[in-house]
């Protein structure tokens, strides 16, 4: 790709250090994105077509996949929040896709040959299954014709859709250990909560915010007790997951514990003030103005938006809804989100 002059990757930068980027959207679906000026059009939209629909998986390119995936595997152990993390959705999803590691395990990855690889490819992969989104200064006609040259040859029989309607069975105990022997304590708090083609869902990442800000300031900065500690919301299809992950000094754990206990309380009371909610809503607002900045990132996320169910047109509304939502609605969502029950807490210790 270098030699062309082209932007390629598999993943988007959101430009958030507290969480790895393949955690916000891998569990839904895969992405591929490729940028290029306006005259690389039709090498753009090969390059994609060539990528998703007609790849070789030689042996070589596959064995050097999973030893960097065997790599990640390895090296998850040594940051807290992202080991603790594939926990938590391994033991708030049991028997449920979302439940697997993003990234595998050493054993499902060795075992995997390039046959296998191909195999699953042909299974899973079909234009009725992909949305392609184009963003930039070019024509629909220019698209379309850069399509029908590049793609033509492509088998269009439908896979049909992916089946997303399977139920998580629910985990044993609400509460559960993990045993690393670590000199510093991590702790995620958190359920399942709307899809993210919910008619509310800005008014939940709304609140989201909201509680983000507090918590971050008040263990970070006012108590002193972590080093990393914030409040996230991970848009899914069926169940978009918030989790409060928190790194803990051993000292005083148990008072720490039951503090953020009682935060959750205060949140379900309908906490956020109308000062609260405009500033969270700003940051949202100006966020999203910059990402869509990036022609990739704009592309990226009109795909991601149908993928999730919201259709393509998401991204076009999502500034409007952003500003519509008051703050009475977040105060009534706050009651439904952290007053549900049961409550989900993963230890890590």
């Amino acid at each position: 790709m270098e030699a062309y002059g082209l932007e390629s990757t598999t993943e988007i930068d959101l430009g958030d250090r507290s969480n790895v980027n393949r955690n916000v959207f891998m569990r839904d679906g895969t992405t591929y994105a490729v940028g290029g000026t306006q005259s690389q059009l039709p090498l753009v939209i090969g390059v994609v077509g060539e990528a998703l629909f007609r790849p070789t998986f030689p042996e070589r390119e596959v064995h050097k996949a999973k030893q960097g995936l065997l790599t990640e595997i390895t090296t998850l152990q040594s940051d807290n929040l992202e080991f603790l993390k594939q926990e938590f959705y391994r033991h708030v999803f049991p028997g449920h896709p979302y439940g697997r590691p993003t990234i595998g395990t050493k054993r499902s990855i060795s075992q995997l040959s390039a046959t296998d690889v191909r195999e699953h490819h042909r299974r899973s992969f079909s234009p009725d299954r992909t949305t392609l989104a184009v963003v930039g200064p070019v024509s629909p006609q220019a698209v379309m014709h850069a399509v029908i040259e590049s793609m033509a040859d492509i088998a269009i029989a439908p896979l049909g859709p992916i089946l997303t309607d399977v139920e998580p069975l629910p985990p044993a105990k609400t509460q559960q250990y993990v045993h690393l022997k670590r000199s510093q304590k991590c702790i995620n708090f958190g359920r399942p909560s709307l899809p993210a083609r919910h008619k509310d869902f800005e008014v939940l990442e709304v609140l989201m915010t909201v509680a983000r800000g507090y918590h971050f300031y008040k263990y970070v900065y006012d108590l002193g007790v972590s080093y990393r500690s914030w409040v996230r919301l991970w848009p899914h299809r069926e169940r978009s997951t918030w989790i409060m992950e928190n790194d803990i000094a051993q000292a005083g754990f148990e008072k720490t514990l039951e503090e953020i206990r009682g935060d959750v309380r205060r949140y379900a009371a309908g906490f956020a003030s109308k000062a609260d909610v405009d500033v969270a809503r700003r940051r949202l607002l100006n966020r999203d103005l910059l990402d869509g900045q990036r022609t990739v990132y704009s592309a990226f996320e009109l795909a991601r938006s149908n993928a999730l169910g919201r259709g393509w047109q998401g991204p076009a509304h999502r500034l409007q809804r952003l500003r519509a939502v008051t703050t009475r609605q977040v105060q009534e969502m706050a009651k439904d989100i952290f007053g549900a029950e049961p409550m989900y807490e993963v230890v890590l210790q």
